[in-house]
Parts: structure tokens; C-alpha cells; sequence
């Protein structure tokens, strides 16, 4: 349960700094120090909570993997998601 909560905030923390650095030509940017302030605490509680669980390297290894899957999958899911891009 510690570990899914870890991914869930590792997720979450990436998805918040996502979207807050997101340029401006592809929807609507955030651009808040409070916004970038809570990914950051979000992914600290991560990796808090995931050292909590794992060993240090472990830890750090499971956390850059969420954060590399999270970066990696947001523009694809935003590009399909977005309204008109299943036409032919």
C-alpha cells in the first residue's frame, strides 16, 4: 500500500510540473509559483514515502522510472485527447 501511494504522489507531482511548464501554442498554461511549488512538494513526499519502503537506491531507481513513464506518456495522452484528433 506505501508503494502505491509513493506512485500515486510520483504521478501526481510529474503530472502538476506537466502541465505547469507546458507551452503556451498547445492550451492553456499554468504559470504559478504555487502550482510548481506543489509538484515539487509532491514528488519530495514521493520519494520520502518510497525510501520509507525501499532501500535508497531502490528508491531513487522506482522514483525516476514513475517520473521518465509520467514525462514520456503525458504528450501522447494529451495529443490524443485532444478534440478532433481521431479524424481522418
Amino acid at each position: 500500500m506505501i508503494v502505491v501511494l509513493g506512485a500515486m504522489l510520483a504521478l501526481a507531482g510529474a503530472l502538476v510540473l506537466y502541465v505547469e511548464h507546458r507551452p503556451k501554442g498547445r492550451g492553456v498554461a499554468v504559470r504559478r509559483p504555487l502550482v510548481r511549488a506543489l509538484g515539487w512538494a509532491l514528488l519530495a513526499a514521493a520519494l520520502a514515502v518510497l525510501l520509507t519502503h525501499f532501500g535508497p537506491a531502490t528508491a531513487i531507481f522506482v522514483f525516476l522510472l514513475l517520473l521518465m513513464l509520467a514525462w514520456m506518456l503525458a504528450p501522447l495522452i494529451a495529443t490524443f485527447a485532444r478534440p478532433g484528433s481521431g479524424e481522418s
